[in-house]
């Protein structure tokens, strides 16, 4: 019995081992390369501590809760809950029984890079997390996506652009 569970083991050791990684397995796609660049914006004659207070400023203004916070990292970390309901998903489930999601966790991750003496780079990055109920089980994620909505970015960087002129003005 143990001879053949050995011989098991080292034929499925074998044939996984002949297994190569694809060369581009690692390399970053053109659509990865583009929703990097609207992530991330350089800023210049800032701290990274006044970045990150006027970061997390900005975030809590727009209704997040901060979750994480580690200054030596440069790392923020927020969510909030947000209604996700759907017209025609409401019907569907009235009709069919079909799930229907109930509410979305939008959540961000902040990480802040010194780039050289007088300049920081930031990197937001927006996550979605959408929820339903089935018949069976309430609060079941059934989406999870990165944000890819430019404006969405250019709104976040143009509070925080006013967010930075306004800790540098002491105000």
């Amino acid at each position: 019995m143990r001879f053949k569970l050995y011989v098991v083991i080292l034929f499925s050791l074998f044939i996984t081992s002949c297994g190569t990684i694809p060369k581009d397995a690692l390399r970053l796609t053109q659509k990865s390369l583009e929703l990097r660049q609207i992530q991330q914006k350089e800023y210049n004659n800032v701290t990274e501590k006044h970045m990150l207070i006027a970061s997390a400023n900005v975030l809590q203004d727009i209704g997040f809760i901060i979750k994480e916070s580690e200054q030596d990292l440069g790392l923020l970390i927020a969510e909030k809950t947000r209604d996700a309901t759907n017209t025609g998903q409401v019907i569907m489930a009235i009709l069919l029984g079909t799930p229907m999601d109930t509410h979305q966790k939008i959540k961000v991750s902040l990480i802040t890079r010194i780039k050289n003496n007088n300049s920081i780079l930031v990197r937001a990055s927006f996550q979605r997390i959408v929820f339903s109920d089935t018949q069976y089980q309430s609060g079941v994620p059934t989406t999870m996506e990165y944000i890819k909505d430019k404006k969405i970015y250019q709104d976040f960087y143009t509070k925080l652009d006013k967010a930075i002129f306004l800790a540098k003005q002491g105000i």
